[in-house]
This record gives C-alpha cells, structure tokens and sequence, in this order.
C-alpha cells in the first residue's frame, strides 16, 4: 500500500484469536474461560524502547471455552509514527494469565527482553531468544501460548511487515507468510491451540 514517501503511523492489528485450552481429557474439566493478554517488547531503530501490554492497565481478552465463539476481534496491539526509512521491532507474546500473577508482571520482566532487540539483528536470531523464560512474572503462574518476532517498515510511504515465529509458533497453512502487510499463525503453547491473525497499515 503507497502513501508517498512520508512519515506514517502504521498500526499493528490482530484481527483475530481463536481458539483456547485443549479439549480435556476424561478425567479433566474444560476451564469456563481463558483470559489471554499481548505482551509487547521492542526497539525502534532511531532506539526508542517498546515495552506495553494489551489490554492495558492488567486488563484481559475474555476467550469463552465452549467450543465454539472462542475468539476476539480487531485489538489495536501498537502504534506510533515511523519516518521515512525507518522500522520498528517488536517482539509479541501471547500469554494467558493463571493463578496469581498478572500481566503487569510481565510486562515488567519486558524490561529485559527490549534490551536483547535490536534493528541490526536478524529476526531469526531474534526468534531464539528465550522470551518464554524470561516473562516470568511474580510468581511464575501466567501461561505462555506463543511468541512472534516482527518489523514494520516505512519504506518510501509503502508500510511493509516482516516476521519469524518463535516459540511454540508456526505458520498457519493456507496463508502467505510473505504477505505484504498481513500473517497468520497457529500458537500451541501450553496445551492450547490458537490462531492468530495480524495486519499492519495506517
């Protein structure tokens, strides 16, 4: 998509997540609810730092477990200004929160994820960091569903999204993993089973 080469501020959109828990097992009971928060760490290449969660201020996407309607819709997860030029790297997390602990957590264990990115490393070496162990939280309770590596770029006015699954992610099959502005993914962490579909435009 061309806007001429200017200063943009591209958004960042999941579309969808669908999905949840794992049927459960004989023995086992399907929680009522899964309540799933984003987690966002990352660098812009001029070096202004990322670190913010989605819902803010702790809140919660409300997943309801009965097999079916298990998704939300349209979040805005980011969005800021780039310059002609310029990108932005972020690095996503999925979580869902569990016990006691919360998403403002871990969002400060992001502190220390935004210090190991960088515009000069590829996102492959990037989607080897052990973002999983990192977000820790208080008490260790939170569940990690997935995490995805990306970088948006201004270049000459055309908004262009790269990205790298990380843990406990992989492409979705039937859609492009070189689109444009657009993927899809399938997250499996934690005995769950999630898609998660993303955009990015102004």
């Amino acid at each position: 998509m061309t806007y001429g080469a200017i200063a943009l501020a591209p958004l960042l959109v999941c579309h969808e997540l669908a999905g949840g828990v794992q049927p459960p097992t004989a023995e086992g009971e399907d929680p009522a609810h899964d309540l799933v928060f984003f987690v966002i760490a990352g660098r812009k290449s001029d070096g202004t730092e990322i670190r913010q969660a989605v819902p803010n201020g702790g809140g919660h996407l409300k997943i309801e477990n009965q097999r079916k309607g298990m998704f939300v819709k349209n979040t805005s997860l980011w969005k800021d200004n780039l310059k002609d030029g310029e990108s932005v790297t972020l690095i996503l997390s999925v979580r869902e929160q569990d016990e006691k602990d919360s998403a403002e957590s871990d969002l400060a264990d992001a502190s220390e994820v935004v210090k190991h990115v960088d515009a000069s490393k590829s996102l492959t070496e990037l989607s080897h960091l052990p973002v999983h162990e990192i977000l820790h939280g208080a008490h260790g309770d939170n569940d990690h569903i997935g995490t995805i590596v990306l970088r948006i770029k201004n270049e000459k006015g055309n908004v262009t999204l790269d990205s790298q699954p990380g843990a406990d992610v992989r492409y979705l099959k039937g859609h492009r993993s070189n689109h444009e502005t657009k993927r899809a993914y399938r997250l499996n962490g934690n005995h769950s089973e999630y898609e998660l579909h993303l955009s990015v435009g102004e």
